[in-house]
């Protein structure tokens, strides 16, 4: 297979490796996530909550694997996971907007494999 891509558990640390294979360690948490809001008929993006604060977004927002399977929610919410893929520190544009067209931001990672962390 190779070598084993670094692992960063802050954004700082996630956004040195901007574009590389990393592993992104921490908490799976659905994203937005307020308090007293009913959630439960949209779709959700989740997000990697990392030790300083909210890491990436899982797959870019405009991707359809930005929505994650249920049965991966059910298995991972609020525990920590280990994601590896292609980290962005900026989300990448979707290929089908138009120049001019709004993108949503943060930093998100092209998801390859999910697992729970030990």
């Amino acid at each position: 297979m190779g070598h084993t891509p670094p692992t960063c558990t802050t954004l700082a640390a996630c956004d040195a490796h901007d574009g590389e294979r990393i592993v992104v360690a921490g908490r799976y948490c659905h994203f937005p996530d307020l308090p007293g809001i009913d959630y439960s008929a949209a779709p959700r993006a989740v997000r990697i909550e990392l030790e300083d604060g909210l890491g990436p977004f899982l797959d870019p927002f405009w991707s359809p694997r930005a929505i994650r399977p249920q049965a991966e929610i059910a298995r991972f919410l609020g525990k920590p996971v280990r994601v590896t893929g292609r980290y962005h520190k900026d989300m990448p544009r979707n290929p089908d907007d138009p120049p001019q067209a709004s993108a949503m931001g943060g930093p998100c990672i092209e998801v390859e494999s999910i697992e729970a962390a030990r």
